[in-house]
């Protein structure tokens, strides 16, 4: 299945501020936490800040494809 320009950029959106969420619940509230008498282990910030680049420079690039281009004017 192929994926147009514009979908992938609104998953890619999507992704951005998923992990970017995420990176906001270990920056406030730690690595480690308890639910349910469970402990549980988010996903590691190195990681997360990796991705969050990943996915926002794969963004910026088919942001930037789909503008115009204008390299120089000759007025005559």
């Amino acid at each position: 299945m192929t994926t147009t320009r514009a979908a992938r950029i609104a998953e890619l959106e999507t992704d951005v501020a998923s992990v970017r969420d995420a990176i906001r619940r270990i920056v406030s509230g730690g690595q480690a936490y308890s639910a349910e008498g469970r402990a549980m282990t988010r996903a590691d910030l190195k990681s997360l800040r990796e991705l969050e680049k990943d996915y926002a420079d794969e963004l910026a690039r088919l942001v930037r494809g789909t503008r115009t281009r204008i390299y120089g004017v000759v007025h005559r």
